[in-house]
């Protein structure tokens, strides 16, 4: 009876430990985009350009959006990036300590082209994470200059397709070790030959990161405890 007590028990701690290492998955969203729910930076590549973002009610998708205004450098080349990072708290900030190494991202947002001085292809638009003083970036799409909604996304999004814009040079860590990240997106326009501006409304911003969540320590003690007691019952009454 000691042996199958024990036994069952180790089974059962086994089927924890395999059960906490299944994929999962932690979303942020946001279609209201109230400004206190937002952190905003400008990350300039050559001369400066400037950028500001805010919400607008009323001219979202539906409700309100999140309109940002790029302007880029005065030369050739001047790129200037619009940082929309998600949450201001710690419980919409990712912590792969207690929630798991990051496998991949799935990524949504609707875009419509509001105004600009020079309309081109609108403002390209990037999956955003921020990990210390780090930013990263990885493409989705432009947003096209027709004025009407359209919808951004990428699947599957790895570490591998970040690529860092600011920072102490270093690739993005998604290890169940790497620092906390916070995720946004990103917006950006580049000087092709003269300074313009572009204003574009983002809504329905949808982040998924796709995980392999941490181990629960407090349940895998729950059951080595329960076999320990077990044994030392099996003992006393030897």
């Amino acid at each position: 009876m000691t042996r199958i007590t024990t036994s069952l028990a180790l089974c059962a701690l086994a089927s924890l430990a395999q059960a906490t290492t299944a994929q999962a998955s932690v979303t942020y969203t946001d279609a209201t985009f109230n400004n206190a729910d937002w952190g905003f930076e400008v990350v300039n590549v050559g001369t400066p350009g400037g950028a500001n973002a805010a919400q607008s009610a009323g001219t979202g998708n539906p409700g309100s959006a999140r309109r940002v205004t790029i302007s880029t450098g005065p030369n050739f080349g001047d790129a200037t990036y619009a940082i929309n990072r998600f949450g201001t708290t710690t419980a919409t900030r990712y912590t792969a300590s207690t929630q798991g190494q990051i496998l991949s991202i799935n990524f949504s947002i609707d875009a419509r082209f509001v105004t600009g001085t020079f309309t081109g292809q609108g403002q390209g638009v990037y999956a955003q994470a921020k990990q210390g003083n780090n930013i990263y970036v990885a493409g989705v799409g432009v947003t096209g200059s027709t004025g009407n909604w359209t919808t951004l996304s990428a699947s599957g999004i790895s570490a591998a397709n970040f690529i860092q814009i600011a920072g102490t040079t270093a690739p993005i860590d998604f290890s169940a070790t790497g620092a906390p990240i916070r995720f946004g997106f990103a917006s950006a326009n580049s000087n092709g030959g003269s300074p313009y501006t572009i204003t574009v409304d983002y809504d329905n911003f949808n982040f998924e990161v796709i995980n392999v969540p941490a181990p629960n320590a407090a349940l895998l003690a729950v059951a080595g405890a329960t076999i320990i007691a077990r044994r030392r019952r099996s003992y006393h009454r030897a």
